[in-house]
């Protein structure tokens, strides 16, 4: 039997009837339940990253620009 590494993805679409796009995992693991929040005109995607090296999550964000979200930064990490 192999065990595969779980992980997910986070997909989004503009209006009802767009194509889904993904949105890129940060490096070294994935991201997972996600919620938009908006601040001073701009779109802010956050989510739990989970690392593959440490196995443990924390929160991150990433930045609507240019028709797309950016890197992934984290916003709060436990020590």
């Amino acid at each position: 039997m192999q065990l595969r590494k779980g992980y997910w993805e986070i997909a989004y679409r503009e209006g009802e009837n767009g194509d889904w796009t993904l949105v890129k995992n940060p490096k070294g693991g994935w991201a997972a339940d996600p919620f938009l929040f908006a601040y001073h005109g701009e779109i802010y995607l956050f989510a739990e990253i989970m690392s593959y090296r440490t196995g443990r999550g924390y929160i991150g964000y990433c930045r609507y620009e240019g028709g797309s979200f950016g890197p992934w930064e984290p916003a709060v990490k436990s020590s």
